[in-house]
């Protein structure tokens, strides 16, 4: 629903930072009654239920839209939106991966891989980071795409630009997280069984794609950023070919992949 605010703003010639800011968190504030978000920020608010996380998270959206405000005419603001939208899109992409990954001992696996460059992290100051990070990432995505749907949809859908991006992030995200998995457990683990198994998908996913998946999603970054517009399909069909690509290459490894938790376990047994 527009309110007359909303009518007037999609008047202006560029949009204020308390317009955007304004349009943002009225998206944004729906969300945190819809699931998974409302999940999260519960566990968010009972690991610290002295901090206002809504309040906390537009602080954290606040640079964004500032640099959106600061673009010098409408049309710029739009394409500082999208990127603004796709940057926070990876970040969906990685927590949503391992904040849903089942099996928890190789998820810790995981964190303790991702957030490496903090080693003196535990266990639980991990998944707090991971649960803060998610909810931030998601309450973004709704503000922002609500935003670019309501006030700069007419340049460039906001589907068209968003889906094919949202998918590659999502397969580049496992294919990256799995192969620095795969890569510590070929040094690290003495079991031939789950060595056998991350022999397995370097070969057959990481070598084969992981590099493909890198360069056409950066290719397409440059492409947004650099404004363009027409031509669109085509790279939308070079990144859900890739995407696909990567199904049809699991499909063929991927019991062997889903039986890595055991065969962990066996060595501990």
């Amino acid at each position: 629903m527009m309110f007359w605010k909303d009518i007037i703003t999609r008047m202006k010639r560029r949009l204020s930072y308390e317009d955007l800011r304004r349009i943002c968190i009225k998206f944004a504030d729906p969300g945190r009654e819809v699931e998974p978000l409302s999940s999260a920020l519960s566990s968010l608010t009972k690991m610290d239920s002295s901090k206002d996380w809504f309040w906390q998270w537009q602080l954290e959206v606040s640079p964004s839209l500032r640099k959106i405000a600061d673009a010098k005419s409408r049309e710029a603001q739009a394409l500082q939106c999208r990127v603004e939208i796709m940057e926070n899109q990876q970040g969906i992409a990685i927590n949503d991966f391992l904040i849903t990954f089942k099996d928890s001992e190789v998820r810790d696996f995981l964190l303790s891989h991702y957030y490496s460059d903090v080693p003196r992290l535990t266990e639980s100051e991990r998944w707090g980071t991971l649960i803060n990070h998610y909810v931030f990432s998601l309450l973004t995505g709704w503000g922002l795409t609500g935003l670019y749907w309501q006030q700069f949809e007419k340049y460039l859908p906001l589907d068209k630009f968003s889906d094919p991006y949202q998918a590659i992030c999502r397969t580049y995200s496992k294919v990256l997280c799995y192969t620095g998995l795969f890569n510590e457990l070929l040094v690290e683990n003495e079991n031939p069984d789950v060595k056998s198994i991350a022999a397995i998908y370097k070969d057959k996913i990481s070598k084969k794609i992981l590099n493909r998946l890198h360069e056409a999603k950066e290719d397409y970054e440059a492409w947004i950023q650099a404004g363009h517009v027409d031509g669109i399909d085509t790279f939308s069909t070079r990144l859900l070919s890739l995407t696909n690509e990567y199904s049809d290459s699991l499909e063929s490894i991927q019991k062997a992949v889903d039986s890595l938790p055991d065969k962990l376990s066996e060595k501990r047994t």
